[in-house]
């Protein structure tokens, strides 16, 4: 999810990327034996930080299947964002 950055300049209200964040509700690769990013791994983060510094390794979070992969069948993720938090 990325917010909007309909202007002509690229900028969402704090900035371009990642200053006005993005978030990665889940984010795989389809290559296995990929390290943590093949298909039996999945990862959400949350980027964000200044104009030159991306401090996603702080909101970042990978989890791997306990058998088969994520390619093996569907899959339902969901993101839930209220005043008190992102869950």
């Amino acid at each position: 999810m990325l917010p909007d950055y309909g202007n002509r300049l690229g900028t969402g209200a704090y900035g371009g990327w990642p200053q006005s964040g993005e978030i990665d509700i889940m984010e795989s690769r389809g290559n296995r034996n990929y390290g943590n990013l093949g298909v039996e791994y999945m990862g959400s983060t949350l980027h964000w930080g200044t104009k030159y510094v991306n401090k996603y390794g702080m909101t970042s979070s990978h989890k791997k299947c306990r058998s088969r992969t994520l390619a093996d069948g569907y899959h339902k993720y969901t993101f839930y964002w209220d005043a008190s938090g992102m869950q």
